[in-house]
């Protein structure tokens, strides 16, 4: 049909063009605290683009209903402000087909969004959070300037490294360390490492993942008192320093619901794990629901102008997304029931909607009408 085919074009520009806004002021977030990382030596440059792109679908998650919601509202709005809708009704098209069409729209953009939450973005996280974690001790090391000392591991390591040979890999040369306590004291013992040479290693095992050390060859370690006479001298061949980097922290005490596959969420154990399904399943869910609120909230009069109702159409989409993420919370900690969860708040949105259309449309008043004309029979 013409007109369906004329609003969803509509709707689907309109959509493209929000999307795209909210994706890039996203994206310049995300852009703007890696170059703080890169500013201060912490992430590599040549990782920005890689890491940001890797971000964009989780965003893409987050900004489509909401790109979704404001694109109905826009071209709805305009249909009324402009009479075009009043023009429709009289030609035969009623509410329930209007309805129909955004109901189609917002379940195709659902669908994705399903994609996106249940297969893509599970799959995508930890391979970014490796990616930073490797990354980050990378930048750690390509920090380090030759001549001068420096501090790593929150201040606890005073660095010095006499000169970096570019030609074998990076190798350090001449390394001079004060590892200092975590815990000042003057009876807590510090240690002072000397090495000819030095690099950073990887390594994995079965229950840590992106382990970065120093591996310090052919050196000595003296470990004492300050101000005390005496000190334990080692000397090794080779020995081996953890560098703790904050992202590869984060990656190890991250909730491991949200590297679970939707597979094995289907069958939760913890409430953190239902959380995190209840959460994937209510992105796709709130598209259709507030695709439902934003065609009665576009009702508009010609001489109200078409932007007449986005304030309030945007405070309830806050208050809808903000309450989905305190419900997610709840269920996670055991606060909430998991039975009720973020379906409750789904239900009474799409009850609000339900009735808003209803409003809208004149079948609430109709509605009222008969009930008055039968009580007072």
């Amino acid at each position: 049909m013409i007109i369906n085919k004329y609003i969803t074009k509509e709707v689907l520009l309109n959509f493209l063009v929000i999307t795209s806004i909210l994706l890039f002021v996203a994206i310049s977030n995300r852009f703007i605290r890696l170059l703080a990382k890169i500013a201060i030596g912490q992430l590599p440059g040549n990782l920005v683009f890689k890491v940001v792109g890797l971000y964009i679908p989780e965003l893409l998650a987050s900004i489509m209903p909401l790109g979704c919601f404001i694109a109905i509202l826009f071209v709805y709005g305009r249909l009324h402000a402009d009479s075009e809708m009043s023009v429709l009704f009289t030609c035969g098209i009623n509410w329930v087909h209007i309805t129909k069409v955004m109901l189609k729209f917002t379940s195709t953009i659902a669908v994705i969004i399903l994609g996106f939450t249940t297969w893509l973005i599970p799959n995508i996280v930890e391979y970014r959070e490796q990616v930073l974690a490797v990354g980050e001790a990378v930048g750690i090391m390509q920090a380090i300037v030759p001549g001068q000392f420096q501090t790593l591991d929150d201040g606890r390591l005073m660095f010095y490294v006499e000169d970096i040979n570019e030609n074998d890999k990076g190798q350090l040369v001449n390394i001079f360390i004060v590892e200092q306590p975590a815990i000042n004291g003057s009876n807590i013992p510090s240690s002072l490492i000397t090495a000819a040479s030095g690099h950073l290693e990887q390594r994995n095992d079965e229950q840590i993942e992106n382990q970065f050390f120093l591996v310090l060859n052919n050196g000595h370690r003296y470990t004492g008192v300050p101000s005390a006479l005496n000190y334990t001298v080692v000397d090794f061949t080779e020995y081996g320093r953890e560098i703790k980097t904050e992202v590869g922290q984060a990656t190890n005490n991250a909730d491991p619901e949200q590297l679970m596959s939707t597979s094995q969420l289907l069958h939760p154990q913890t409430p953190g794990e239902i959380a995190e399904l209840q959460w994937r399943l209510s992105l796709p869910l709130s598209t259709i629901i507030l695709g439902l609120l934003a065609v009665s909230l576009a009702k508009v009069n010609p001489r109200q102008g078409r932007f007449a109702k986005f304030l309030p159409a945007t405070l309830l989409y806050i208050t809808y997304f903000n309450l989905m993420l305190v419900t997610k919370r709840w269920v996670g900690t055991g606060t909430l029931s998991p039975y009720y969860g973020i379906l409750s708040i789904h239900v009474g949105f799409f009850i609000l909607g339900c009735l808003l259309l209803a409003q809208v449309s004149g079948r609430l008043t109709q509605v009222f009408q008969k009930y008055k004309y039968i009580s007072n029979k």
